[in-house]
């Protein structure tokens, strides 16, 4: 796939497919840019996904160590709570949410 963007469309589909021996061109990355601004949309995702990660390690980072060095009483609890959220299919997770946001209809 990565190679395929650097091929124009007709050998990109071309049979036998060559490999490495082709005329790369980087017109598609040009024709993409064009018809939208990916970049912009491309420089959103990390802004997004790094702030996420930033607001995840501000929380998880004090609570393991609070788990870890002072722990409550209520501290294995909570460990038991996430290994067992581990061992849990996704499906089991997701299908209580969907049908508790599924009352929600938007006025």
């Amino acid at each position: 796939m990565g190679l395929a963007s650097f091929k124009t469309e007709l050998e990109a589909f071309a049979i036998p497919p060559s490999f490495l021996f082709f005329d790369w061109t980087t017109e598609n990355y040009a024709a993409v840019q064009g018809r939208s601004d990916y970049v912009h949309h491309a420089i959103n995702s990390v802004v997004v996904a790094g702030g996420s990660v930033l607001i995840a390690l501000l929380i998880a980072i004090p609570a393991a160590w609070s788990m870890a060095f002072a722990p409550s009483k209520h501290t294995r609890d909570i460990l038991l709570w996430m290994l067992s959220t581990k061992m849990m299919p996704p499906v089991g997770v997701l299908v209580p949410i969907y049908l508790h946001l599924s009352q929600f209809r938007p006025a």
